[in-house]
């Protein structure tokens, strides 16, 4: 499962390559993900734990480089696009200082966009499906977590719900549900609440009663988790 950023503070720029990078999740054989757009850095500092695989980055001022510098340093294995309407090849050499894998012009072309992905897709091997294995009452399973919608604890047990309608509920545990979760985090995984974690890339909306997912789902969140959950959610693009 792939997680791409774009970063951008032009709202119509933002849209326009978050709506690029979501048609190559769609058209790419094998290849799950989801994409979140925001306007700068900080943003996406208050994202949690949820670790970005891509970001997409504009960059056509000395802010934009060292928001880039510092994503490199907080976030070493994500690879950082930068795209520019300047033509200036100074800011491409700034750009690959800052460790950018690849600078693009704007604007941007589909083909080119997504030859770049490729190549940082294959560089971090993300086209390989992250998976859990998960010890459950049917035996062991190697579950693709982009199948898994919301995980719910309950005693000594945790039950995986999945995308096809099936649960899946493990063998009675000895760790709690937060050492559970920690691996999933920066997969895109959010606790919403004390007994429930969503997994974000299947989370439509925020409701009075919980979160909605993609298939009419709604999951409990407490009150103390509403706003972590909703700054969550109004990044990803639908």
């Amino acid at each position: 499962m792939i997680w791409v950023a774009v970063c951008d503070r032009d709202p119509q720029r933002r849209q326009q390559t978050g709506r690029l990078a979501a048609r190559y999740l769609e058209n790419r054989r094998g290849v799950s993900g989801r994409v979140a757009l925001f306007a700068n850095s900080d943003e996406m500092g208050r994202c949690g734990q949820l670790r970005f695989d891509i970001c997409l980055m504009n960059v056509e001022a000395p802010l934009h480089l060292e928001a880039g510098k510092e994503l490199r340093r907080r976030c070493p294995e994500t690879a950082l696009l930068y795209y520019s309407s300047t033509q200036d090849p100074t800011w491409a050499l700034e750009a690959f200082r800052a460790g950018a894998s690849q600078y693009l012009p704007y604007p941007l072309e589909e083909r080119s966009l997504w030859l770049a992905m490729d190549r940082a897709a294959w560089e971090r091997d993300l086209g390989r499906e992250s998976r859990i294995a998960l010890n459950s009452t049917q035996g062991v399973v190697n579950l693709r977590l982009w199948d898994i919608t919301y995980a719910r604890s309950r005693g000594h047990r945790i039950t995986f719900s999945l995308l096809e309608g099936e649960d899946l509920e493990t063998k009675c545990l000895r760790v709690s549900f937060a050492t559970v979760l920690a691996p999933l985090e920066p997969k895109g995984f959010l606790r919403c609440h004390d007994s429930y974690a969503i997994n974000l890339a299947h989370a439509v909306s925020l409701t009075a009663e919980g979160v909605r997912l993609v298939d009419g789902t709604v999951v409990p969140v407490s009150t103390k988790k509403r706003a972590l959950v909703r700054e969550a959610l109004k990044h990803c693009l639908r």
